[in-house]
């Protein structure tokens, strides 16, 4: 094998595995969107339920506002944004894939590591070797559809998700006044309401 045709053939290789990983982050995004929109719907039912009970001029409604304010941030931090920062590398994506398709027999691990610098364990890989294990693995990867089905089911229901929260959401919206009770939670209450909330309860 050519080094250009080698070249290729890696390229090819590392293609896939950069779908893979795209498909992976997609999931991981819409999971984390989904949960963290479930999250804000709870814990804004339950702000409104609690300001419902207490009064918007009580002296605790914007300890209420703040608490609300603060579980969504931190779900949002530790639901959505710390998965994304995580990073997967060649060899992680290679061993997911294998992990899926165990009839790859480790050869996209295999093919990732061998065209690394000295090889996996360090020692020279001879070119017959290398161009062996590039073209078991390219085999590999093609016959199961360059691994495009792996994420497609937790995909679908990561969409499910999201739709289902955006629609709950909505339809919260439209009941009678659960769009009002959502903007005194988002704002707080102008002085004269205040003051004629104290008037009325004096």
């Amino acid at each position: 094998m050519r080094t250009s045709d080698r070249n290729q053939a890696h390229d090819e290789l590392l293609a896939v595995i950069r779908s893979v990983r795209r498909r992976w982050r997609l999931r991981r995004l819409l999971g984390g969107l989904a949960a963290t929109g479930a999250a804000a719907l709870g814990t804004g039912l339950l702000a409104v339920w609690t300001l419902d009970r207490l009064g918007d001029a009580s002296a605790a409604a914007p300890w209420v506002r703040a608490a609300a304010g603060a579980v969504v941030a931190l779900s949002a931090a530790w639901l959505l944004v710390r998965p994304l920062l995580r990073r997967a590398s060649d060899e992680q994506i290679a061993l997911y894939l294998e992990e899926h398709e165990p009839s790859l027999e480790a050869a996209v691990l295999s093919a990732i590591e061998a065209r690394s610098a000295g090889g996996p364990s360090g020692s020279p890989v001879s070119d017959a070797l290398l161009r062996r294990t590039l073209e078991t693995a390219i085999r590999g990867v093609h016959a199961t559809g360059d691994g495009r089905w792996i994420e497609r089911g937790r995909l679908a229901r990561g969409v499910a998700a999201l739709l289902a929260v955006v629609v709950m959401g909505a339809f919260l919206g439209f009941i009678p006044g659960a769009g009002g009770r959502a903007a005194r939670l988002l704002s707080s209450p102008r002085p004269a309401e205040a003051a004629e909330g104290v008037a009325v309860l004096v």
